[in-house]
């Protein structure tokens, strides 16, 4: 009985572990940095895709731009595009895009926490004489800023120092977002 009790416990915990646990390297870095250019060279090609009225995902950019992007007569080369460069599919691309992206925010964060400063400018815009649906407006704006850091700080310590060993090629690449 008990050896059935520690098997079964042994296997819900083997089956809670990750699956495909993500390995930000230096090697898929390199590779999704040199892609990059390539995959630029498609913009025009999705132009006529109309873009959602949703907020920009900044857990997941690319992978939420590929879902987009899914059924393009485009999507296609934007697949050879990722395999080219030594991913499985524009699947693990992306999803490498959205680690590199996180970890390049965590970075950022770390350099420099405005946490603190929102937090002050929370309280300011609370206590201040703005009309009252201006004050929720501005707050939620603040609130929703502050959990998104929030989330990003979860970033781990590895994929933030793979990430800092490339940054003068990935703040090319981000060179808008900044």
């Amino acid at each position: 009985m008990l050896k059935k009790l520690l098997l079964s416990t042994a296997l819900v915990l083997l089956l809670l572990q990750p699956v495909n646990a993500f390995e930000l390297t230096d090697d898929r870095v390199e590779r999704f940095v040199d892609s990059w250019s390539d995959v630029q060279s498609l913009e025009h090609e999705f132009e006529d895709i109309e873009q959602p009225d949703g907020e920009f995902v900044p857990e997941s950019p690319f992978s939420a731009s590929l879902e987009e992007v899914r059924g393009h007569e485009a999507y296609d080369r934007l697949q050879q595009i990722a395999v080219d460069h030594g991913f499985s599919d524009a699947q693990e691309w992306a999803l490498t895009g959205d680690h590199i992206f996180r970890a390049f925010l965590g970075m950022e964060m770390q350099d420099e926490d405005p946490t603190a400063e929102m937090k002050q400018a929370l309280e300011e815009i609370r206590q201040s004489p703005l009309p009252e649906e201006q004050k929720e407006q501005i707050t939620r704006h603040i609130q929703e800023q502050l959990d998104l850091f929030e989330r990003i700080q979860d970033v781990p310590a590895e994929d933030i120092e793979t990430v800092r060993r490339h940054e003068g090629e990935i703040n090319r690449i981000f060179e808008p977002v900044n």
